[in-house]
């Protein structure tokens, strides 16, 4: 009987070896994978931060732009007919700039306004263009029209 199994023995004596590579390779290439995946889903989010971070620079360059009543005022512009002309501002140094166009060419009250020939109308353009923060390539731009109404002076 032993003789036997030790016959059997023999005749698979590299078959463990075998199987055991196979499973190393299998693993290794699933490690591999994982890997890889992992390193592109974070280049995909750090992609995703830098155009969010750059988007928040344009929309607080806008809004900067926006709340100073300053921007909006005729002494700043050079008033030529049917032409508009821009003033540069940058209220975000490191990352954003910004600027304001008069459009020289609009004038009368927009559709829909309601307030009729009691006020001046005055139209501007609003151009502002954000950079990641992190110094990456990301940017964005964001521009609005915007509409400022004086009394009349009689």
């Amino acid at each position: 009987m032993d003789s036997k199994t030790n016959t059997i023995l023999r005749k698979q004596s590299g078959a463990a070896l075998v199987v055991a590579l196979i499973m190393m390779v299998v693993i290794t290439l699933i490690a591999l994978a994982s890997s890889y995946t992992s390193i592109f889903e974070i280049a995909i989010s750090g992609n995703k931060r830098g155009k969010t971070d750059a988007f928040f620079v344009a929309d607080g360059c806008i809004n900067g732009i926006a709340s100073r009543t300053a921007t909006f005022d005729a002494g700043n512009f050079i008033m030529l007919p049917n032409s508009g002309t821009s003033i540069n501002t940058n209220p975000n140094p490191p990352c954003g700039t910004g600027s304001v166009t008069a459009l020289l060419n609009q004038s009368g009250a927009p559709r829909g306004g309601g307030w009729g020939d009691s006020v001046n109308y005055s139209y501007f353009f609003l151009d502002c263009t954000g950079h990641d923060t992190a110094g990456s390539a990301a940017k964005s731009i964001m521009k609005e029209d915007v509409m400022r109404l004086l009394p009349k002076e009689d």
